[in-house]
């Protein structure tokens, strides 16, 4: 989805945190954006943030958001899913 005013693409994906880890979902979805494969991407989720740490915040279905800059990216995660922001300005 675009947003025309601010000219940001951006992307909500629901997940049930019991088949993937949230992780391995930010990885996924910003890998979709650069349009490579998750192990080709340049950057590297632990640079930004402790890829372990997040998934045991969100995937015990507390009612926690963690929100974080992945390198251009906003992505916010919590027990639904997760959205990612693109550029973050």
């Amino acid at each position: 989805m675009v947003d025309s005013d601010s000219g940001r693409e951006a992307a909500s994906v629901e997940y049930d945190w019991s088949t993937i880890d949230p992780s391995i979902a930010v990885l996924e979805c910003v890998s979709a954006f650069e349009n490579e494969k998750p192990c080709d991407l340049s950057i590297n989720l632990y640079e930004y943030i402790n890829p372990i740490s997040l998934n045991e915040l969100v995937a015990n279905d507390s009612p926690v958001t963690v929100i974080f800059t992945f390198d251009k990216y906003l992505v916010r995660v919590d027990r639904n899913g997760l959205e990612i922001t693109f550029p973050v300005v």
